[in-house]
């Protein structure tokens, strides 16, 4: 017999052999008891749970099932497989196993591989093998009935004394089971891409996994989440996410947009209090925490730090909730979700639309399964029509045409996003539009719907030189500027250039306070690319008397930026000539 030690349960080799053994079951009769002829093994796989609060890890554990694992049968003297199977729903098992008279020591084991016939999930090393762990050892040339539980522990004891959280990798594909089961309440399949949970305790193999994120080979297009796995100072030292339910459902909800919709996000490093994201990349990360939030029918989300109270650094846990959204425990965010979760261009804000949409009276537990399936509609929208890109403003263009967006709006509008014509266009833009009556004074817009052409009339008394600005931009907002005159033909500068511009060298800078901009875009964000100025666009020319229009389009240049938005305008007349 092997001794007790890694070999015997650390991780199993080959995972494209394990996966090709076929495998046999005996009959089950209630939770643990199998009956049969032969050598019939049977029992419970179990694995322990690690329970948290907002404010981190508590200390609590319970035990769950392993639910839908792959069970083997071992040979001790080589380590062959026999025979195998897979858990059910309770996480009990059973399985004949054929007779063996020549090296008969045989043992059970759990790997972290489901049952392909239910869903494609394994969770793995960076190196692709599989974690497992053995039951108890018997003599296969004796026919009868064994039972066999496998209670996985929290934690297993290394050489040297170094703990491995070992039942981390089950509760991560335990989680990973939940989301598959959602996505067949909502689809009525499984996903049919095998997903590739991968984690490395960072006590095991000294740096661990560091950042958790979705992501796809490039060569295969196989999906696999990357779970922080910590660092190499203990199971209850730095950020790991195997017991982080709200994290992990976040990267499932990446790998569902994969496998049912559309996601173009460029991806990269994020934060929730930015709300200068690219358009992309805020809708990817809030539809994923939306799907986290709707799978737990909870609002609040949470990532643990450190591990049981009075370990250090658990109080860099912090938590968010998207219902307001607001934040009680935010120790590593430092900035007010209330404000700064805002724009389009929000992370937090997109999923806190979303969220409104699933909760049916905007109270934290009140859940409509009928909001989400709504979502859901939507996003099954976006793959069968695909648009050019993916962003809040591509959701709410298809959800108005299937649902109406009048309460959606309202909602968005609590999110400082607008989608709803600017006070100047109750009718023809050219004709409605109100005149410039100061110099300096500007005005506040917005590209609403989809195409919408603005116009702002001014007038010059006398030859002078005139610059028009938009500033202030929001919500994704990406403006083309041109100056026309009153038959509408672009006006032609005197070196035979024309009065139009995309993306201002030198924009018009922040304005705090103006159109839609009331919260200070903090230093740190003023790099990204929807900073209020990056797509802003500048005109100057020399002006002849008369009455000139300024016309402001959505530009469809950057993808980063959205096909709506928001923004002032202002026209600024110099000194006469």
């Amino acid at each position: 017999m092997l001794p007790d030690g890694v070999a015997r349960w650390a991780l199993v080799l080959g995972l494209v052999a394990l996966m090709g053994c076929g495998s046999a079951s005996g009959t089950p009769t209630g939770d643990l008891i199998c009956q049969g002829a032969g050598v019939i093994v049977g029992g419970k796989v179990t694995f322990v749970k690690r329970l948290y609060t907002p404010q981190g890890l508590t200390g609590e554990r319970i035990t769950k099932p392993v639910r839908y694992g792959r069970v083997e049968i071992v040979r001790e003297v080589d380590g062959s497989v026999v025979a195998s199977t897979y858990t059910d729903k309770n996480g009990s098992y059973c399985i004949d196993v054929p007779r063996t008279d020549s090296f008969p020591s045989v043992y059970p084991r759990i790997a972290s591989l489901t049952d392909p016939a239910k869903f494609k999930i394994a969770v793995t090393s960076d190196s692709g093998d599989l974690y497992s762990r053995p039951g108890g050892a018997l003599d296969a040339s004796q026919p009868g009935n064994y039972k066999r539980d496998i209670p996985l522990p929290l934690f297993v004891t290394l050489t040297g004394g170094v703990d491995f959280a070992f039942s981390g990798a089950f509760n991560i594909m335990d989680v990973l089971t939940i989301g598959a089961e959602k996505a067949v309440e909502l689809t009525g399949k499984a996903p049919p891409d095998t997903l590739f949970g991968v984690w490395v305790p960072g006590t095991v193999f000294g740096s661990g996994t560091f950042g958790t994120y979705f992501g796809a080979d490039e060569q295969t297009g196989t999906p696999y989440i990357n779970l922080s796995g910590g660092d190499g100072g203990g199971p209850d030292a730095g950020d790991h996410d195997e017991f982080d339910d709200d994290v992990i459902l976040h990267e499932f909800g990446h790998f569902m947009a994969y496998s049912f919709s559309v996601d173009v996000s460029p991806g990269g490093t994020h934060y929730l209090n930015d709300n200068t994201e690219d358009m992309r990349l805020a809708w990817s990360e809030g539809w994923a925490s939306f799907f986290s939030a709707a799978v737990r029918r909870s609002p609040v989300l949470v990532n643990t730090y450190g591990g049981d109270p009075g370990s250090p650094n658990r109080g860099l846990s912090y938590s968010y909730d998207i219902e307001g959204p607001h934040a009680d425990v935010l120790t590593r965010i430092g900035t007010p979700l209330e404000d700064y979760g805002t724009y389009s261009t929000s992370e937090v804000a997109v999923s806190s639309v979303l969220w409104d949409l699933f909760d049916g009276s905007n109270e934290p537990g009140d859940v409509s399964s009928d909001g989400l399936k709504r979502v859901w509609e939507v996003m099954t929208r976006i793959r069968t029509v695909p648009p050019p890109t993916v962003t809040l403003d591509t959701f709410a263009t298809y959800f108005g045409d299937l649902f109406g967006l009048t309460n959606l709006a309202k909602t968005a509008e609590l999110r400082r996003i607008q989608w709803f014509p600017d006070k100047y266009e109750d009718g023809d833009d050219t004709t409605d539009t109100a005149p410039l009556t100061t110099n300096g004074e500007w005005t506040c817009h917005t590209l609403y719907p989809v195409g919408d052409v603005d116009y702002m009339r001014f007038t010059v008394d006398v030859p002078r030189p005139v610059t028009v600005d938009t500033f202030n931009l929001s919500n994704g907002a990406d403006t083309a500027l041109q100056i026309v005159d009153a038959s509408g033909a672009i006006v032609v500068r005197g070196d035979g250039t024309r009065a139009e511009n995309d993306d201002a060298v030198a924009p018009h800078p922040y304005e705090p306070q103006r159109c839609n901009r009331f919260i200070p875009v903090p230093q740190a964000y003023m790099a990204g690319p929807n900073n209020g100025e990056r797509f802003a666009s500048t005109v100057a020319f020399d002006a002849q008397p008369g009455t000139y229009f300024a016309k402001v389009v959505a530009s469809r240049k950057d993808p980063a930026a959205g096909v709506m938005g928001s923004y002032g305008l202002l026209v600024s007349l110099g000194t006469p000539y």
